[in-house]
């Protein structure tokens, strides 16, 4: 269920597996905390904060 999650955050899933995911967050406490982990970083992909959120040193790549 977790990649199904993810894509779920996404946008990524087609209608049937989109109620599929629904219904089961439904019943799964677990499954909806974990989403809400990726709803949190979904929102900061398009900020360019996830290096920071994570805590990821940069790198130099030489290609700039």
């Amino acid at each position: 269920m977790r990649v199904e999650l993810a894509a779920y955050s996404l946008g990524g899933l087609d209608p049937a597996d989109r109620e599929t995911v629904e219904v089961h967050l439904a019943d799964c406490p677990e499954c909806r905390e974990e989403r809400g982990s990726y709803v949190g970083l979904v929102g900061l992909m398009g900020t360019g904060q996830v290096r920071e959120a994570f805590d990821v040193p940069s790198v130099d790549t030489g290609l700039e």
